[in-house]
């Protein structure tokens, strides 16, 4: 018979442990007797990557925070996202967050570009204006939000019918088998830009 552990030996082995638990498809609930949970989680941080170029996304990178700021100015930065039918991805989910504007701009695809049914966007994306605070002026604004099977979201400051400057975020999520849900905040300096340039369904 094996030796008995006592629960403060196991709290404390937990607590000094110092390395990367995988729990694969693990699940975790917190509840006491009665049902509901009454577990506070404190000291949580989220990871934050800058992106500089071109850039494949997976599984792993699910819950960060990505800076977009290109390398090069004048050069197209495209990200692409895991193909959905590659991996279980439901609820897998990315920030992107425009740290420098670029001239060449920002492109999110998803990862079957050929497939007008599968991997599609769907959601939308808010234009405000560039400005700060101000008594005076409105920041007038629009929602905009894809076309059937469209794949391809473009960021871009210097887009006539877009947007992209610093401070933009968007948020994208896998919510089922062949769908990526969009929800973003996008600035832009162009006061008549009508949100055309934002939702594709071409390769970059």
């Amino acid at each position: 018979m094996g030796r008995r552990m006592s629960l403060g030996r196991v709290e404390a082995l937990f607590e000094n442990l110092n390395r990367e638990l995988d729990l694969g498809q693990t699940s975790l609930k917190f509840k006491n007797s009665g049902g509901v949970s009454n577990c506070t989680i404190t000291g949580q941080t989220l990871t934050i990557e800058t992106i500089t170029a071109d850039k494949e996304l997976d599984q792993e990178d699910s819950g960060k925070i990505f800076l977009l700021d290109a390398a090069a100015e004048g050069s197209a930065v495209t990200i692409t996202l895991p193909l959905i039918s590659n991996a279980p991805l439901i609820g897998v989910t990315y920030k992107f967050v425009i740290k420098d504007a670029s001239d060449g701009g920002f492109k999110i695809v998803t990862g079957d570009l050929t497939n007008s049914t599968g991997d599609v966007m769907i959601g939308y994306i808010m234009i405000g204006a560039d400005q700060i605070s101000s008594t005076s002026n409105g920041a007038g604004g629009r929602m905009v939000v894809p076309g059937a099977g469209e794949q391809t979201l473009t960021l871009d400051g210097n887009a006539g019918n877009g947007g992209g400057e610093a401070g933009s975020v968007v948020n994208i999520t896998c919510v089922d088998s062949s769908t990526w849900l969009v929800e973003g905040l996008v600035f832009t300096s162009e006061a008549t830009s009508t949100g055309a340039d934002f939702f594709t369904d071409t390769a970059p």
